[in-house]
Order: structure tokens, then C-alpha cells, then sequence
């Protein structure tokens, strides 16, 4: 709307802002001085205060034209007081009125009034004009509007442009020689009457528009929620001040485009639902405690997903975090703990990325992917898992980085899936069992990655073709462990403090190693067995028993070997064995060749061998060059 006084040009903007836990409507009329392409002649133009008051009545018929505000009371404040306004304020369907000076005291009372119930004053806000911009004489009382902002506590978006940039329309004006002129805002407040205050979240829900925002004051509340729209849900007094409980059904059922929870505790205690179901949409948690007591605590299907930042899932019943949805669900920097199964399951064909989260002791897997699912996860912490701690099956893809995973019961990783895995600059220490089991048909590519403290083997490869780059293993019993006909390839990897068996081959398996090091407390260095082959470039191998062992119709191919070991017979061929060895060097024990078993040694050198430099014995063949 507008209209013209003398040759200043009047714009009127309004916007409505929604409280739903006091349940007021904010409607701010703006009124704004505009200046022409020219200086205006003679000065100043002042703005009578009849225009701001016409504008009262419109607003306040289409209020009560609508039916949910036709009984509410409405409240008028002005800052342009005349003879008169009251009475035209009532006359146009107001309720109270409220001129100037307007204060929070003020504005306290007139509710008083209204909601006939007790309504604190305020505290005073800080204003947020600077020091400068309040150096200039004020057309306008910005403290009192600032307090009124406090009251409001939803401020309409004009009128935050309106305080942001009035200072600075008063500068340009006043910079232009115009003199003193005139500003003006009407703002009406409706307030609902306290027998219609909402006094439950899913009363609030109902009534809030698409992309409301509700207010939640702090307490208990045995609700159900379900929501189809977007909005957000805030804990009006901070973090933990509210509580949400379903005693039977799902806490939360979501199928609304967006929803956001802020700083809300959500439980459920039904034994039977998932505490959260996303059907569609995302539903996005900052800072909240979700719990339930089902087989899931939150579980997003059909197109629906997950965000969680900064938040505690607990699941004593179950797993914590369950997806089936291709929708990526997406946890931050959240704490996932008492959980009764896996941690986070991403299913069928789910998505889903972990960043800096915690899992504590699950009593299930930390994280397991299956089906056509796609797991990310970086920067996570995972601690005492029950049973294997990564798990990835089926078809499912999974890229996993800077992980750390310690004291898991079993096993750390267990990686048998068909879809690409890689596993990046990661961690895992003091697994019960094996740091890594790698099996059925899967070809994982792990890099940089570290395995300590292992019970039994740190890496165990059955039936699978892994990479492992830059990787070490220390402080195991064996090292490294090759099962039915497996295909690995190592390549830089450091294995230390061993003392059974730092690489153990078998069952018609073929591996390939370039750059070991190999450094054994005890035990053997490499020993291939069951009609295996093994190929070595570029390796190094101390070991205070033999290097290296090959039987049972097994085969061995190195180049630029060199072997350290105190043993009488640092490299030893039993059994059929056949081995070529070029470029060897030998230190502190020979080689011995038994059992119909072939040798084949060019350009090599065995140095301070305690015994024979070359034993052949019971048929065994050489070939020295």
C-alpha cells in the first residue's frame, strides 16, 4: 500500500511473526521515508500521524475475518499519539491501546489486561545499535523498541530490517540536508486469552503453520508427535529443559519435508516401536537426547533421513541408529552409548555418514553395512564393541577414514562385502581376536592404516584379494594370515614384534609383497604352506628363527631380499617346495633344501652362515648362479 504527502512518498510493509508458547501474532506496519531523485524544496516534510493510524483498521479487519483470530484480543500500539486514536482503535475492533512512551512495563500490563493471568515483565535486552549510531540525536526511542523486541521474543523479519537499516536511512537523510522528519511504525500484538494458551507440543503442531517455529517451555511431556509439515521444535530455556516421552508408540513419526529439534530429550519406553520413524523428509537433531527400549531408537525408511549433530542415542533395547532409506542420513559429532545391539546398521539400500561420533561399548557391531547400502564414517571413535566392530556384508560400499577402534571382543573389522570398501589412515588396537578378517570373495583397499595388540592375528585373509598400502602391524602374535586360495597384495607394510609368525601362507593361496619389513621378537619370519605362492620384491626380513619357510608343493619368488636371522638355517624348503631367490642377501644362517624340494639362488650372497651356506639333503636340487 501506498500513499503521498506532499511530495514524500509513504511505503507501508507488513509481515506476521508466530510464538506458538505464548501465542501471539506479531503484525508490524513499517513505515518508511523514501527520498526523491531531487532535494525536496523547502526542507523538512513531515509525515502527519493520520497515514500510520489508517492503517489500523484494515489490518485488524482482515485479522478478524479470519476465524482463528476473530475472538482473540487484539492490542495497538503507536508511537504517534493523537486525540482520538483510542477510541478509533477500539472502533476498528481492537481490544486495548498503548501509546507512546512504550515500555515493558507497559506492554506487561495490556496483557495483564487481556489474558486476565499473570505475565512477567520482561528483562530488558541489550540494544544492538553501536555507540556511534546512538551518538546522533534519535527520531526514535531505541531502547524501548529493542525492549519490545525482548517482549516479542520472535521479532517479524520487517521489523528487523526496519531497526537494521533505519540509522542508516536517518544518516543519509540528514547528509543530504533534509532536516528533521518524521518515522513511524504501528505494531499490533494479538494475544490469545489464557483459557486457549496450548499447553501440549502436538496442540502447538496443530494449529502452527508450515515452517512455524515452536517454542517449548521447559517440563515433561507424554506425547506422541507426529508431524507432516515443516517446522521447528526448540527448548525454549536451553539444552535438557525438556522432556518427551511416549510411555506406548513412537516419540516422533515424521513424514514432513523438513523437521528441526533443538535441544530436546526424546524417550521412548514401548518395547515394541522404534522410538523415531522418518518415513519421509528429514528430520535434523541439534544437540538432543534420543533413547528408546525397541529393537531401533531411530529408524529412517521409505525417503526419509536422519541429521544429527551434536547428540546422545542411547538403545538398551536394541540398535541405536537404523537405515534403510537412499536418502543419505547424515551424524555428527554425536555419542551413541548403552546400546543392545549394533550402534548404526545401514540397510538395503541405505545411506548414511558418521563424522566425529563416539560409540561406547555396544553390544552389537559399532557399524554395519549390508545389502546395497553406502557407509561413510570418518573421524570416529569406537570402544569395546561386543562383536565385530565394522562390519560391511553383501553388496555393501563403504568408505571409512581416521577411525579409531580399541579393546573390541572379537574382531575390529569384518570386511566380506562385494562392493568397494576402502579404509584410510585408520587405527585398531587390542582386539580380542583379529584387528582385520577379510573374507568371502571381498577386495577392501586399506592405506595407512595401523593394527596393535591383537590376540591372536592382526590380519586374517580368507578366500578374498585385499590391498593393504603403508600399513603396520605390531605387538601380535602373527602378523599376517592367508587362507583358501586368497589373493592379497602388500605393498610398504611394516610388521613388528611378532612372536609366532609374522606372515603365514596357506591353502593355495597367492600373495604378493613389496617393501616388507619384517622384524619378529619370536618365531618364524614368512612361512608358506598348502600348495601356495608367494612373490617378494624389495624386502627385509629379522628374525631370530628361520626367515622364511616354504613346504607342501608351495612356491617362492623373491628379488632383492635381505634376510637377518640367528637361525642355523635362515631359509628353509621342505616338501616339493620350489623357490628362486635373486639378489639375496644372507646374514647369520644358510639355506637348507630337503624332500625332493628346488632351489634356484642368482646373484646372491649368504654371509656368516653358522653352519653350511647351502645344505641339500633327501633329493632336494639346486641351481647357483
Amino acid at each position: 500500500m501506498t500513499s503521498t504527502t506532499g511530495s514524500v512518498p509513504l511505503s507501508i510493509e507488513s509481515s506476521v511473526g508466530w510464538r506458538s508458547d505464548i501465542g501471539a501474532l506479531l503484525l508490524l506496519a513499517e513505515l518508511r521515508l523514501h527520498q526523491r531523485d531531487q532535494r525536496l524544496a523547502g526542507g523538512a516534510q513531515f509525515v502527519p500521524s493520520r497515514r500510520c493510524r489508517r492503517t489500523n483498521a484494515p489490518a485488524t479487519r482482515r485479522l478478524r475475518a479470519d476465524a482463528e483470530f476473530r475472538t482473540l484480543p487484539i492490542i495497538a500500539l503507536t508511537a504517534l499519539a493523537m486525540p482520538g486514536d483510542r477510541e478509533r482503535c477500539l472502533a476498528a475492533g481492537m481490544d486495548d491501546y498503548v501509546p507512546k512512551p512504550v515500555s515493558t512495563s507497559t506492554i506487561a500490563a495490556a496483557l495483564r489486561r487481556c489474558l486476565e493471568t499473570d505475565v512477567p515483565d520482561p528483562s530488558p535486552v541489550r540494544p544492538v545499535v553501536t555507540a556511534s549510531e546512538r551518538a546522533v540525536t534519535p527520531v526514535l526511542d531505541w531502547q524501548a523498541i529493542h525492549e519490545l523486541t525482548g517482549i516479542a521474543g520472535l521479532f517479524p523479519r520487517s521489523a528487523e530490517r526496519f531497526l537494521d537499516s533505519a540509522p542508516h536511512e536517518l544518516a543519509d537523510l540528514r547528509a543530504m540536508g533534509l532536516g528533521v522528519f518524521a518515522f513511524a511504525a504501528i505494531l499490533i500484538l494479538v494475544v490469545r486469552p489464557a483459557s486457549v494458551l496450548l499447553s501440549t507440543i502436538g496442540s502447538a503442531l496443530g494449529s502452527a503453520a508450515p515452517g512455524a517455529m515452536i517454542s517449548i517451555a521447559p517440563g515433561r511431556y507424554e506425547e506422541n508427535l507426529v508431524i507432516h509439515k515443516l517446522v521447528t521444535l526448540t527448548a525454549a530455556e536451553g539444552l535438557g529443559t525438556v522432556e518427551v516421552v511416549a510411555r506406548r508408540g513412537s516419540v516422533l513419526v515424521a513424514s514432513a519435508e523438513a523437521v528441526q529439534l533443538n535441544g530436546l530429550i526424546l524417550n521412548c519406553e514401548d518395547d515394541k516401536v522404534t522410538a523415531v520413524d522418518v518415513v519421509a523428509g528429514e528430520v535434523a537433531f541439534d544437540h538432543c537426547e534420543i533413547g528408546g527400549g525397541a529393537w531401533a531408537t531411530l529408524y529412517a525408511r521409505g525417503s526419509g533421513s536422519l541429521a544429527l549433530r551434536g547428540c546422545k542415542v542411547t538403545a538398551p533395547g536394541g540398535a541405536g541408529i537404523v537405515t534403510a532409506s537412499p536418502s543419505v542420513s547424515t551424524v555428527e559429532d554425536t555419542e551413541i552409548v548403552d546400546v543392545g545391539s549394533s550402534a548404526v546398521v545401514v540397510a538395503e539400500r541405505g545411506a548414511a555418514v558418521l563424522r566425529r561420533c563416539v560409540i561406547t561399548r555396544p553390544k552389537g557391531n559399532a557399524l554395519c553395512a549390508n545389502g546395497a547400502a553406502n557407509l561413510q564414517a570418518e573421524q570416529c571413535e569406537i570402544v569395546g564393541a561386543a562383536k565385530p566392530a565394522i562390519v560391511t556384508e553383501d553388496a555393501a560400499r563403504a568408505t571409512l577414514a581416521r577411525l579409531t577402534v580399541s579393546d573390541s571382543a572379537s574382531v575390529d573389522l569384518y570386511l566380506r562385502s562385494k562392493g568397494k570398501v576402502t579404509v584410510t589412515d585408520s587405527s585398531f588396537d587390542g582386539a580380542a581376536v583379529q584387528s582385520a578378517h577379510i573374507a568371502g570373495g571381498s577386495a577392501p583397499i586399506l592405506t595407512g592404516c595401523v593394527f596393535t595388540g591383537a590376540g591372536h592375528n592382526a590380519i586374517q585373509v580368507n578366500g578374498s584379494a585385499p590391498q593393504f598400502t603403508r600399513c603396520s602391524v605390531r605387538d601380535t602374535p602373527i602378523g599376517i594370515a592367508v587362507d583358501e586360495g586368497s589373493a592379497p597384495r602388500f605393498e610398504h607394510v611394516d610388521l613388528e614384534e611378532t612372536t609366532r609368525v609374522a606372515v603365514h601362507i596357506g591353502a593355495e593361496s597367492r600373495a604378493a609383497f613389496s617393501a616388507l619389513r619384517v622384524n619378529a621378537a619370536a618365531g618364524a619370519g614368512i612361512v608358506v604352506v598348502g600348495g601356495s605362492a608367494v612373490r617378494l620384491s624389495d624386502a627385509e626380513i629379522e628374525s631370530p628363527s628361520s626367515a622364511l619357510e616354504a613346504s607342501g608343493n608351495s612356491a617362492v619368488e623373491a628379488s632383492d631380499v635381505r634376510v637377518a636371522s640367528s637361525a642355523e638355517a635362515a631359509i628353509t624348503l621342505s616338501g616339493a617346495a620350489r623357490a628362486t631367490l635373486v639378489s639375496l642377501l644372507v646374514r647369520g644362517g644358510g639355506l637348507c633344501a630337503v624332500e625332493d624340494s628346488r632351489l634356484s639362488l642368482l646373484d646372491s650372497e649368504i654371509v656368516g652362515a653358522a653352519g653350511h651356506g647351502v645344505d641339500l639333503l633327501s633329493g632336494a636340487t639346486a641351481t647357483l648362479t
